[in-house]
């Protein structure tokens, strides 16, 4: 996580400053005492750690933290921190611990090398103390011994087995919901089998009414003919039966 732009609003023992136009890498802050040096240390020790871990001086920070593309913006007021991205409030993205905190607080002194060595031996002296005074080539070298490098293929199969293994915990996850929502599926499907066999007796039934309706409208003009209509056989001629 790289540090884009740190703002002291009140620190105790420092003036109002702003830090800005960091640029990637390492940035070196140098001058004479009482510039502020060791007051951004204090500053940035103030928006990384919890609150209740510090003094309650009065304190007022504003820092903005960049990493993978994404912007993180933390205020200390006091004993409040908040942590934003895109203007809403989030957790915190993952951070040292504070016991592992004064790791990272590198000093001058700390970078001390003898005034002959060269600047190859500052940059593994750097690498070094950026790593908790861990010596990692030296750990490499004891790890495999054999290796003119890092295992880079080895590496490589490490992260495609983790993503492997993150999609089948994903379609395992998948199974096991679909499973819990077995029994409700089933309950679904069983009132849509009732619904469909009462759709059919209420079809059936409509069915059959319609005709009764139509066998009742007939026996009704069967009714309304006269007596002497009901005698006529069809066979008459000019009104005279035979």
């Amino acid at each position: 996580m790289r540090l884009c732009h740190l703002e002291i609003h009140q620190l105790p023992g420092v003036a109002p400053m702003t830090l800005d136009d960091l640029a990637p890498g390492i940035n070196f802050v140098t001058g004479p005492n009482a510039i502020g040096k060791s007051s951004i240390a204090r500053a940035l020790q103030a928006v990384l750690q919890d609150p209740q871990r510090l003094d309650a001086a009065p304190i007022s920070v504003t820092a903005t933290f960049e990493q993978d593309g994404q912007r993180w913006q933390v205020e200390r007021a006091g004993n409040a921190l908040n942590w934003q991205t895109d203007g809403r409030d989030v957790e915190p993205p993952p951070l040292p611990a504070a016991e592992a905190l004064p790791c990272y607080w590198l000093s001058a002194e700390s970078l001390l090398v003898p005034a002959d060595t060269d600047q190859a031996a500052l940059h593994h002296r750097l690498r070094q103390v950026l790593a908790g005074g861990i010596d990692l080539g030296q750990v490499r070298q004891a790890t495999f011994p054999h290796s003119e490098g890092f295992p880079q293929k080895d590496y490589g199969d490490l992260l495609e087995a983790r993503q492997q293994r993150s999609r089948q915990e994903e379609d395992y996850r998948r199974l096991a919901a679909e499973r819990d929502a077995l029994p409700q599926r089933r309950q679904a499907l069983e009132a849509a089998r009732r619904a469909r066999d009462e759709v059919g007796r209420v079809e059936g039934a409509l069915t059959l009414a319609a005709a009764y309706k139509e066998e009742a409208g007939i026996k009704a003009k069967l009714a309304a003919i006269p007596d002497g209509a009901k005698q006529l056989k069809g066979d008459e001629r000019n009104g005279s039966p035979r």
